[in-house]
């Protein structure tokens, strides 16, 4: 009776140290394998004849939800949004320069809105400097303005935050699930306000997500 009472109490320990592992000291290595999309910064900017954001980050090189995280690869995507009509044009040509390095860019038409898109490949941070020229539209560098970087909580936080936020969800399925890490807001505002969403997403479909404010952490939504 003592050595099963001295084995179920061995187990129990295990058990409580391994969870706090996961929820405490789930390190930011193990967080980035289970996760298939991470997005991590935010820029912006308003011209006389349209506005533009960029963004940056990693995700899966074949990008699907289906439980598991595969190699990831860096994006930065460009959008551009007019406010005069362009149902006649396919494209736009732009120079972005980040750094002091100057590129040209084709962005192609989104079907959907007045918007222009392109994926540069190549992830930068808040203190990059991105400047802006679209062709036969600018006369001169527009300069975009980081906006997370006056979030209180930045990506890494953020990650954190998340598994902390759905830690029993994660312990129940672990090994069977894959993270997305987004950047929420409304793409018709200029002046809108953005929020952190994380989701979970198992091998049979099961997902579970948590909307949280990007200054305070506060969960606004979570189901």
């Amino acid at each position: 009776m003592k050595k099963f009472v001295l084995v179920f109490v061995v187990c129990l320990i295990l058990f409580v140290f391994g969870a706090l592992y996961f929820c405490g000291s789930f390190g930011q290595s193990n967080q980035y394998n289970v996760t298939s999309q991470i997005e991590y910064n935010f820029f912006n900017l308003t011209a006389k004849r349209y506005f533009a954001e960029c963004y940056f980050g990693e995700r899966e090189s074949v990008f699907e939800y289906d439980g598991n995280s595969t190699p990831k690869v860096e994006y930065g995507i460009f959008r551009v949004i007019l406010n005069f009509s362009s149902d006649y044009a396919q494209s736009i040509n732009a120079y972005i320069k980040i750094n002091g390095k100057e590129k040209i860019y084709i962005l192609e038409k989104n079907p959907f809105d007045n918007s222009f898109m392109c994926d540069i490949c190549k992830v930068y941070y808040d203190d990059a400097d991105i400047q802006i020229l679209i062709e036969n539209i600018d006369d001169d560098y527009q300069q975009f303005s980081s906006v997370s970087s006056n979030w209180n909580i930045d990506f890494q936080k953020a990650m954190n935050l998340s598994f902390k936020y759905l830690k029993n969800f994660a312990i129940k399925n672990t090994n069977n699930f894959e993270g997305y890490l987004t950047i929420v807001y409304n793409r018709n505002l200029v002046d809108t306000q953005y929020f952190w969403c994380f989701r979970l997403v198992t091998k049979d479909n099961q997902v579970k997500l948590v909307l949280f404010d990007t200054n305070l952490g506060d969960v606004i939504l979570m189901s």
